[in-house]
């Protein structure tokens, strides 16, 4: 029986930058962050990262629901649930979509690098 995703949570974070360098950077104090974690039916966890604390929102009240119960593995269907056919038209809210989304992809290949015994960067 496959394994099955039976939470997601994605928490907003600020990242403080020790050492700023130029321009911009000098008046920032931190970095914007979403971090997703996704657990399965089996007891194994991954973990995921994308820009900005909104993506938090998006990911809990929008995609979290699509997810639950279904196998981590399948990426491809995980992301037509969560995206649903999502085109851009230059609108901002598809691209925040796919950015927000970038982190439970994380999380899912975080999953089947450990389902493997594998370190990611080698699958």
């Amino acid at each position: 029986m496959p394994l099955r995703i039976t939470s997601v949570k994605a928490t907003p974070v600020l990242v403080p930058i020790s050492k700023s360098h130029g321009g911009l950077w000098l008046r920032r104090t931190h970095i914007d962050r979403t971090i997703v974690e996704i657990e399965t039916d089996v007891g194994i966890s991954g973990v995921g990262e994308t820009r900005g604390l909104w993506a938090a929102d998006v990911i809990n009240s929008k995609f979290a629901p699509q997810l639950i119960g279904l196998p981590p593995l399948a990426r491809g269907l995980m992301r037509s649930r969560c995206l649903n056919g999502v085109l851009d038209y230059g609108f901002p809210e598809y691209q925040m979509e796919r950015l927000a989304y970038a982190a439970v992809d994380l999380a899912a290949w975080d999953i089947a690098g450990k389902c493997a015994d594998l370190p990611l960067y080698t699958r």
